[in-house]
């Protein structure tokens, strides 16, 4: 039978690799075996899940439900083994982008060392509440604002940095403001990521939708687009043919963790102030909130 756990892992990969090739590599198969694997999948469930593009792959409708099942199966059944192995569940902390950006490694250091018998997982889920919505995490990182479903605690805001092709004339400045994208064509996801088209009057610039963290990076190192992003990205995706550069004059972009209302616990509450201590007294409001 084609629907199997291995399927899913697949699948999965797939959506966070953005290609069959990098999946592949992720779950230890041959871009072949990898390849029949979703194919047996498509003709088990009798439908198409992916998009099949030149620089990757992309989910279709029905592919995107079915990775957020196949997300909830795979999280149990980890959940199942650490059980069996004597050892608490992770705490799960989800990300759309970059996580904690340049303070990520040091945050997972503290914690390991704080809290050592409650493992950190940070898992990337390309969505608005980054697997929250969807029972995938128990913590959330997040860029946006979300609804009163969840509760919200500031750690502290980044800088917004232009994303640009390292050949372009753009690159060769030290800094740049968002009137020096108008014109432009920017890549970007409004459902999850900061960069929108209200950063600039209305026709100042082209908006062209993208799914994941390296179709972003394409787009741009091809010189097919640029792009906008906190300083997060800046720290956790270097990229040969990007070039990153301040946005002068931009707005700060605030960074909070979100959890589903009611589920606060003191790990929670402990990871809120270790994320605030790691990105300073001068960014962090040192407020709770609710959207």
């Amino acid at each position: 039978m084609a629907l199997d756990i291995r399927s899913l892992r697949v699948l999965v990969a797939c959506d966070d690799a953005g290609t069959i090739t990098d999946a592949a590599i992720a779950v230890g198969l041959s871009q072949a075996a990898a390849s029949r694997t979703i194919a047996a999948l498509e003709r088990e469930l009798g439908a198409q899940l992916l998009v099949r593009r030149p620089r990757g792959v992309e989910l279709t409708t029905l592919g995107t439900a079915v990775v957020a099942q196949a997300r909830k199966v795979l999280s149990e059944l980890e959940a199942v083994r650490t059980l069996a192995d004597g050892h608490t569940t992770p705490l799960r902390v989800g990300y759309a982008w970059a996580a904690f950006g340049e303070h990520t490694d040091e945050l997972r250091r503290r914690w390991g060392v704080t809290h050592p018998a409650r493992r950190l997982e940070l898992m990337n889920v390309n969505s608005r509440t980054a697997g929250l919505a969807e029972n995938l995490v128990d913590v959330a990182v997040l860029r946006v604002e979300v609804d009163d479903r969840f509760e919200t605690a500031s750690i502290g805001s980044e800088r917004r940095f232009a994303a640009v092709p390292s050949g372009d004339p753009l690159a060769r400045r030290r800094t740049l403001t968002l009137d020096d994208l108008v014109g432009h064509v920017v890549v970007g996801n409004p459902e999850w990521s900061t960069t929108t088209a209200a950063l600039w009057p209305e026709g100042a610039v082209t908006m062209r939708r993208i799914w994941g963290t390296e179709e972003w990076l394409d787009e741009i190192a091809t010189g097919g687009a640029v792009g906008t992003t906190a300083e997060a990205t800046v720290a956790r995706h270097p990229r040969r043919g990007v070039t990153y550069r301040p946005l002068t004059g931009a707005p700060r972009i605030p960074v909070s963790l979100a959890w589903r209302r009611g589920e606060a616990g003191p790990e929670v509450e402990a990871l809120v102030e270790l994320a605030r201590e790691l990105y300073g007294p001068d960014d962090a409001d040192g407020r709770s909130s609710s959207h």
